[in-house]
């Protein structure tokens, strides 16, 4: 169970926290229990979410030994988590962003990220923060990532 206070919800959540965030998003989704990997890759954490996490494919380490498990995450890494949360859950989450509207601070989402940003945003998951800008590198928030879990779930859920 993921519990936390009315305090914490204003500071960034951390990678392990989110990783528990979005194995409950999937298990809700699909209907389907997570299964940890079988051999833990990391030496910084044995921590049950992240391993379920990893075992999807919802998140990688920051090496192949570390998870870094405290390291705040940004809200392009929680789009990116999310999205492969619903796509390992039966999500089609392909969304072509050749005619997408751009945001103004386009330039500054990683490769990587940038398909994740528009399906969420397309998808009114997660939206910008003002002034047509999404604030990638930004730190999401413990009440960001509660909020766009159950939009997904609001959205998705079958």
């Amino acid at each position: 169970e993921i519990t936390f206070t009315k305090k914490d919800a204003t500071k960034p959540i951390t990678r392990q926290d989110f990783a528990a965030v979005a194995v409950k998003l999937y298990e809700a989704i699909s209907g389907k229990k997570a299964e940890p990997v079988a051999v833990n890759p990391f030496t910084d954490t044995n921590d049950e979410y992240v391993l379920k996490a990893y075992a999807l494919g919802i998140t990688l380490g920051t090496s192949e030994t570390t998870f870094t498990p405290n390291a705040e995450i940004t809200r392009e890494q929680m789009a990116t988590m999310l999205t492969r949360a619903l796509n390992k859950a039966g999500i089609n989450t392909e969304y072509d962003i050749t005619n997408a509207t751009r945001f103004a601070d386009d330039s500054s989402l990683n490769d990587w990220g940038m398909p994740s940003v528009y399906f969420m945003a397309n998808s009114e998951i997660i939206k910008g923060v003002g002034d047509n800008r999404f604030n990638g590198l930004g730190n999401a928030k413990v009440e960001e990532a509660i909020a766009v879990a159950l939009r997904s779930v609001d959205v998705f859920a079958k």
